[in-house]
């Protein structure tokens, strides 16, 4: 670790100390005055109104502010579907797709864990006492004192995808990296709007800089792309990415230990050319060829915080 970056992770660990003698992250107000959103958060816990009797207009007549309504039991009703359609496969939310506390605890106290792609969202989940050591880092580009502060807090495992980013993990223990692999879908609803991974071919010459650097890789993860239908593009992605794991495997004398599916769930389950019941089996079937020895991760995004939004204006 070069001076400077030794000196900010100093600095850095000492701020974060005396924040929480002083001050727990989780006794902090979730927002603070100056940034406080326009809209006003409303707890209704007596009587029970049904979402689908709630209407947008009728709640900002009556509080002058542009609600927002959050059904948590439908995100409890969709992290429920996953689990069974995927039972050995970890949840882990993309909070960047809805990064809400009431839509967090609702994640949490489901027991599912998350992935983050930025500062602000850390905060987010330490204010709500989230393990921020059961999180994953999905940005694959990150500056260093991201990745640093990050690395304070709890988090051990980043996505990288390009030779550049290797170098930002120099000395941190105990650090472990997914490399993203690029697999182009366009027969997805709505791909990537910034493209992000390297291409398999290419993988090799990354992995083996990581371990040159002293970083273990876990292993790999991918996006197939937003609101995929089909269970094709991840068959096809998870079958390439095994063939490069046990690949790898034997050429560095390595053994990896994850296999990240990413996200691009489809929301409207249920509705046509969108049953998750279908999407899964495919996928399971795709996943009976992984060693026992691998946890197999999920990114649900917008499948999960999608549906609970029952008004917004």
């Amino acid at each position: 670790m070069t001076t400077a970056i030794a000196k900010r992770s100093r600095r850095m660990a000492e701020r974060v100390a005396h924040a929480r003698r002083i001050e727990p992250a989780w006794t902090r107000p979730a927002w603070p005055a100056s940034v406080r959103p326009l809209h006003r958060e409303l707890v209704r816990r007596e009587p029970a109104v049904p979402a689908s009797r709630i209407r947008a207009t009728d709640l900002a007549h009556e509080h002058g502010t542009s609600p927002l309504v959050l059904d948590l039991d439908r995100v409890a009703t969709q992290l429920l579907k996953l689990r069974h359609e995927l039972p050995d496969v970890q949840i882990h939310f993309a909070v960047k797709s809805l990064p809400h506390p009431a839509l967090i605890r609702a994640v949490d106290a489901f027991g599912a864990s998350f992935a983050v792609a930025s500062r602000s969202e850390v905060d987010l989940l330490e204010r709500e006492r989230v393990a921020i050591s059961r999180c994953l880092h999905i940005h694959p580009v990150k500056t260093v004192a991201d990745i640093t502060g990050a690395y304070l807090r709890g988090i051990r495992t980043f996505v990288v995808d390009s030779l550049d980013e290797v170098a930002k993990f120099h000395e941190l223990p105990g650090v472990a990296v997914l490399v993203r692999l690029s697999f182009p879908n366009p027969r997805a609803k709505s791909e990537l709007r910034s493209p992000s991974g390297i291409a398999p071919e290419d993988a090799s010459a990354l992995v083996g800089q990581c371990l040159r650097a002293g970083i273990r890789v876990a292993g790999f993860t991918f996006h197939v792309g937003s609101r995929t239908t089909s269970a094709a593009p991840w068959v096809h992605a998870i079958r390439r990415t095994l063939a490069l794991m046990r690949r790898l495997e034997h050429a560095h004398g390595i053994r990896f230990d994850t296999l990240d599916l990413g996200g691009g769930f489809p929301v409207a389950d249920g509705e046509p050319g969108h049953d998750l019941a279908t999407l899964a089996r495919g996928i399971r079937a795709a996943l009976s060829a992984v060693p026992s020895r691998y946890r197999i991760v999920i990114e649900p995004g917008r499948f999960v915080s999608a549906p609970a939004v029952v008004a917004a204006a």
